[in-house]
């Protein structure tokens, strides 16, 4: 029997009776089969090595962030103590203010009340002061109670 390149028995005038794919010798199985294999060996360690890449990329990625995230963090902390720092200075200021606050309404309220016992005294000596610039001029001396009385009045 013949065979043809399509491994088909060939009719005697060499003709193929149908189309198969063409059976080949042991030697070109075997060195088809080391191609194939190598060629999965070569992708597989392509693989391997596009994983290991990829792994890496991943590693420096995650550092990049972290390193990224502490220094952010590390910046908002800051930020955080220095606005919690100007906060209390604030309310130490506040307090002091209120303080201050309180005391010159303290002073104040002492004052009216001064000026309040103040009014009558003054009054009197003030309307004494105006009776006495009315008298006569042969009776208008200076004198120790007038002295007073200006000195009340003032």
């Amino acid at each position: 029997i013949m065979y043809n390149s399509r491994s088909m028995p060939a009719s005697a005038g060499g003709q193929r009776d149908s189309p198969v794919s063409p059976v080949k010798m042991p030697h070109q199985w075997e060195r088809s089969s080391r191609t194939l294999v190598d060629s999965a060996r070569k992708a597989q360690s392509l693989s391997t090595q596009q994983r290991v890449n990829a792994f890496g990329t991943q590693r420096a990625t995650d550092q990049t962030m972290f390193e990224d995230n502490k220094t952010s963090s590390s910046a908002l902390q800051r930020n955080i103590s220095e606005s919690e720092a100007l906060k209390n200075r604030s309310e130490q200021q506040l307090d002091a203010v209120l303080h201050e606050t309180s005391m010159l309404e303290d002073e104040a309220a002492h004052a009216e009340a001064t000026l309040e016992k103040m009014k009558d005294p003054l009054a009197v000596a003030e309307e004494n002061l105006a009776i006495r610039r009315k008298r006569p001029p042969r009776e208008m001396t200076r004198d120790i109670v007038e002295r007073a009385l200006n000195e009340q009045v003032r």
